[in-house]
């Protein structure tokens, strides 16, 4: 899509081109929901799955991660305005989440509702928890030692573009969590996680750097105040935050 301003913004569309528009904002290791069958069910159930893969939108490469979260979320509601017409659901997860409340805040007026799923642990929170869940480590390692996180992707750059390494790599990660390597182990049969963890690391590296910045900002505090109906999903045996964590929200 042609922004006003000359720039062109990918953008990604997934099932009934007519039907109830879902602005997604992906995780950092997956640009949408993958399985088999996901257009039949979009189709299906009526939905239109909208994404705008922000590791490859202008001004991801930059050095400020906060102008480019400001950029990135004025570009999402240019398209939203121009395209869709009217608000749509905001659907997140992980590292998404971040980006998902901000732009609720900046835009409700294009926001229907937001629907946050596997919800991370908010910056408040992560320090001194016991929880052993990869975006709960890098939460605490990067405030201790902000740098860290450059020196965490140009590790993860070399690795990825190996695909029996990454695969390694992504296993450990997550192997505390047995729910979450059976879904790894499909991604990783499928394909589907090793070409996308080798694409940002060809093509995006200084955006991974950003958007583990951005994960850091008080989303938690932003979404108590939004004037929108928040919805917080979440599994059973998550290593993530739990909604119980937050009593403060209304969970509807």
């Amino acid at each position: 899509m042609a922004l006003e301003n000359g720039t062109e913004l990918p953008v990604w569309e997934f099932g009934d081109r007519k039907g109830k528009p879902c602005l997604y904002f992906h995780s950092l290791l997956s640009p949408t929901v993958l399985c088999d069958d996901k257009i039949r069910i979009l189709n299906r159930n009526g939905l239109r799955w909208l994404v705008v893969p922000r590791f490859f939108s202008p001004g991801a490469s930059g050095a400020d991660p906060s102008r480019f979260l400001e950029t990135q979320t004025e570009a999402v509601a240019e398209y939203i305005s121009h395209f869709v017409g009217g608000p749509v659901t905001c659907v997140a997860t992980n590292s998404g989440i971040s980006w998902a409340v901000h732009f609720a805040a900046r835009f409700p007026e294009l926001t229907d509702c937001l629907m946050l799923a596997g919800v991370p642990y908010p910056p408040s929170m992560a320090s001194g928890s016991t929880n052993r869940g990869l975006q709960s480590a890098l939460t605490n390692v990067s405030r201790k030692n902000p740098h860290v996180l450059a020196a965490l992707v140009r590790a993860y750059a070399a690795i990825a573009r190996k695909p029996e390494l990454a695969g390694r790599a992504y296993r450990h990660g997550y192997r505390e969590s047995p729910a979450d390597l059976a879904v790894i182990e499909r991604y990783l049969e499928t394909g589907w996680a090793l070409d996308w963890l080798s694409l940002i690391a060809e093509r995006s590296t200084t955006s991974i750097v950003a958007d583990l910045t951005i994960n850091q900002r008080d989303w938690a505090a932003q979404a108590k105040k939004l004037p929108v109906p928040v919805s917080l999903l979440q599994g059973g045996r998550t290593k993530c935050v739990l909604p119980k964590s937050l009593p403060s929200w209304q969970h509807r």
